[in-house]
């Protein structure tokens, strides 16, 4: 259960340090009304471990569960790209 659903913003695309995607967070938590108390619940439990912590952390605090949110979905996934992308490959030597 995400604790709050309304702070909603894609993980992908963000730089991919911790510092980054704290930021993202603390502006969207902003943009979207939460107190001051509750940005700053999620940033010390979110900086209480290391790096795969404050991905968690915010996953659990923050919605990113749809393609619209996060931008990716497992439907999207497509195996056959690899084998092209080393078709390719294979052409160019």
């Amino acid at each position: 259960m995400i604790k709050y659903p309304e702070v909603q913003f894609q993980l992908v695309g963000i730089d991919g340090n911790a510092f980054s995607i704290l930021g993202k967070a603390q502006k969207e938590a902003r943009r979207a009304g939460l107190s001051k108390e509750q940005i700053e619940e999620y940033v010390n439990e979110a900086t209480s471990g290391d790096y795969n912590n404050v991905i968690s952390t915010t996953m659990k605090f923050f919605d990113c569960s749809g393609q619209d949110e996060c931008g990716w979905n497992e439907d999207d996934y497509d195996e056959d790209w690899l084998d092209e992308d080393m078709e390719d490959d294979d052409d160019d030597e």
